[in-house]
Parts: C-alpha cells; sequence; structure tokens
C-alpha cells in the first residue's frame, strides 16, 4: 500500500484539479479550509498542507475534481531517459506487487512527447519492469477501479511531475444524484456558479430550469457548510500504508459539528413533471438533511397566467444550443426583466457562434445567446460545460431604464 514519505514533514506540495475558469473561487475554498502558498495554475490550484488537509480537501472542496500530491519531479532528455528515470523510481514507497495501478497523463508543448496515451504506456512499462527485474512479481494494470492510481505532467521544459491520486473516483461524483436528466450539469460546475455568484446564502434562491437539482443541492451544501463528499465511503488516501483511520474519523466529527442550519429558502421549478420527481428524490440522498430543505414545483417559466412575487437571486442553466431545444434568449431576458426586477439573475449561456454553429436546424426567428437577451452584463465569466464554452453572466434586474438604475445605485453608496 502507498505512503506519503513525509515523516520528516508537517506540509507538502498538493495539488487541486478543477475545470477551466473555477480556479480562482477554488483558491479560495483552499483558504478557507487553511491551506497555505496557494498558487493558481491552469485548471489546478497548488497548495502546501499536512496529511490532515489532504482528508478535508477530499471530504470539502465543492470545486476540486481530484486531489494530487507530487512526489517526485525530474527533468529529461528523451523518450528513454523517462523511462529509466522511472524504472529506477523506488515504486515500493507507494505500490505493492498485490495492487493494481494505473497512469494517466497530461502534456504541455513538450518536444520529447507528443502524445499524452504513449507517455502513459511508457510509464507503466517502467513500472513493471520495475518489480519484474527485481522479483518477477509485478503488479496489475486496472485503468477503471485501479487501487493506486497516478498522473503525470510533462511541462514545455521537459519537467515531468509524478503525483500520485488521493482521491480515487473524481470528487464532483457526490453520490446523490442518482437520477438526472438528458444533460445533467456537472456537479463541481454547478458549485462553481454558486460560489462565482457571491450569493450571500440569506437571500431566496431560485433557479427556474432546475431539472434534476444539481445547482440547488450544492448551494444547499455551501449555505449549510456539509462537505459535499462527507458520505462517500472510500478515498485512494485509505489504502496508503500511512493511512490515519483516527485522524479521520475526528476530522470527519468535526466537520459534522460545523455543519449550519439553512437560512433562506431554495426554489426549484421546472415545466417537467419527471424532472422535478428526479430532483426531490436526489435531494433525499443528501446527508443530514430532508426532501423539505428544497422547494421543488412544477411551473412553466413562460406562463403569463402565474403571478410571479420573487424577489431574491436566481442561478440558471437554461437549455441553450444543441444540448437541448433551445429556449428563445429575447424572450426570456423579456421576462427576466418585467418578472424579475428587483432580483439578480446569473445565467450559464453557450456561446453565439457555438450556438449559431449547432443550431441551424432552429427557426430563424429562434434567438441564442448572450447578445440575444438584451439585458446589460455587470459582470461576466469565461466557463466550460463540458466540451462547451459558455459565458457565465451576472443581470441586475430592475424596472425602467438602465441609466436611472445606475443613478440610484451609486446614489445608494
Amino acid at each position: 500500500m502507498a505512503r506519503l514519505d513525509n515523516k520528516n514533514q508537517n506540509s507538502f506540495k498538493i495539488i487541486a484539479t478543477t475545470l477551466s475558469g473555477l480556479e480562482e473561487v477554488l483558491g479560495e475554498e483552499l483558504k478557507n479550509l487553511g491551506a497555505n502558498d496557494i498558487k493558481v495554475l491552469n485548471r489546478a490550484v497548488e497548495f502546501t498542507g499536512d496529511i490532515k488537509l489532504i482528508y478535508k480537501a477530499n471530504l470539502s472542496l465543492s470545486c476540486a475534481i481530484r486531489i494530487l500530491v507530487p512526489i517526485k519531479y525530474f527533468y529529461i532528455s528523451s523518450q528513454r531517459d523517462f523511462y529509466y528515470k522511472l524504472r529506477n523510481f523506488d515504486w515500493d514507497i507507494f505500490l505493492s506487487a498485490d495492487q493494481s495501478f494505473s497512469v494517466h497523463s497530461n502534456i504541455s508543448n513538450s518536444i520529447i512527447f507528443n502524445n499524452s496515451h504513449f507517455v502513459s504506456l511508457r510509464a507503466k512499462d517502467a513500472i513493471v519492469d520495475y518489480y519484474k527485474y527485481k522479483n518477477n512479481n509485478r503488479p496489475n494494470v486496472d485503468i477503471k477501479s485501479s487501487d493506486v492510481k497516478f498522473y503525470i505532467h510533462i511541462n514545455s521544459d521537459e519537467l515531468v511531475t509524478l503525483m500520485i491520486d488521493s482521491t480515487g473516483e473524481a470528487l464532483y461524483k457526490r453520490g446523490y444524484r442518482k437520477e438526472a436528466g438528458e444533460a445533467p450539469l456537472n456537479e463541481v460546475l454547478a458549485a462553481g456558479m454558486v460560489l462565482l455568484s457571491s450569493w450571500n446564502k440569506t437571500d431566496s434562491l431560485l433557479d427556474p430550469f432546475c431539472g434534476s437539482g444539481t445547482i440547488l443541492i450544492e448551494a444547499y451544501h455551501i449555505a449549510t457548510k456539509t462537505p459535499v463528499n462527507l458520505n462517500r465511503k472510500k478515498f485512494n488516501f485509505m489504502g496508503w500504508r500511512d493511512f490515519d483511520s483516527k485522524l479521520f474519523i475526528n476530522l470527519k466529527r468535526e466537520l459534522v459539528r460545523n455543519i449550519q442550519p439553512i437560512k433562506c429558502s431554495l426554489i426549484g421549478q421546472d415545466i417537467n413533471h419527471a424532472m422535478i420527481h428526479k430532483a426531490i428524490n436526489n435531494t433525499k440522498n443528501i446527508q443530514f438533511s430532508s426532501d423539505e430543505i428544497i422547494d421543488f414545483e412544477v411551473k412553466d417559466f413562460w406562463d403569463e397566467a402565474i403571478k410571479n412575487n420573487f424577489q431574491g437571486s436566481i442561478i440558471t442553466n437554461p437549455p441553450y444550443g444543441n444540448r437541448l431545444d433551445c429556449i428563445d434568449f429575447k424572450s426570456f431576458g423579456d421576462k427576466l426583466k418585467n418578472d424579475y426586477a428587483n432580483s439578480i439573475a446569473w445565467v450559464l449561456i453557450g456561446d453565439d457562434e457555438i450556438s449559431k454553429l449547432r443550431n441551424n436546424n432552429l427557426s430563424n426567428k429562434s434567438n441564442k445567446g448572450l447578445k440575444s437577451i438584451g439585458l446589460k452584463a455587470s459582470k461576466k465569466y469565461r466557463l466550460m460545460n463540458g466540451s462547451w464554452p459558455c459565458t457565465y453572466a451576472k443581470f441586475d434586474l430592475f424596472s425602467g431604464k438602465h441609466s436611472k438604475y445606475t443613478k440610484d445605485k451609486i446614489a445608494k453608496i
């Protein structure tokens, strides 16, 4: 079983990976957990901490995908050099011959390697050969459910970073979403949307296109300080030789004591009866909660007969592009302005160019994308929804003209 070679260290370097555009909010999460030396990278955040922080990061971080621990750095001059430096590494510290392992790689402008899959294959060969030359016993390779996962990154300077994965199954697989719709939102992205919005956790929060409820369930975790992976049964660090089960159990108890009651209304609406049913069932799977924490209701966003009195924050991911039937964004903007005055809306929208390219089957009368909403965005972020580039935009909703709203807002300062 793996162990961290850190007996003489109280702190070591750790890397949390995330989705593009969520690096800053992940950094803030880590700061709140007590991480030091925080450095924002591309789709990752580097920091320093101890073994307890590794456990805590896996349990608590809303915007992390996995937590990696660098175990070796070295420069390479050739593919042969790469192989031998790995074959001569002391793998017994992290892997035993009776365990399974996998290697995952990525490269950034390397001249020596131009295929990440080939990097993984050469690393696998080096590890297997290490054990074969030593005692003829070798660990098995298991890509899907390995006991130990290694990650390799090679940058443009041919610096190799070898890392061991403390997580296992990706952290966005929270376990609560047993039922999902046609195009479910990644849990990490949903949490990032909530954190980027600076929602104050006391205003009412509405998702009028809630689907299976992911945004609101993530908002519940954030508002109550409920660790998103508190009910997970397995992390890879549990198989390490130096796994401190007592420390882990005490940490979980400490995190449970810090959970707070919800202080606001969470409202989920969707026109689809089946999706509302799925959202309610998913909410029942949250630990330390009940299905009453979120008010889910079947409601047509476009229904003019329903008088809307909502005031608060809106965070939503409406249908766009080829993902689902695209909504009319001009009508969407008009509806927000006319029926949700004195609220703040945060909307995730696929890029105009992508929408137009992928929606040529839609009527030309259908308005698509951010520009068609007809509202001035006060803040924008670039995010990725799967392979789709998106804009996450904030709209301050008010009655009357924007110039008067701006003037009144300045006068209140």
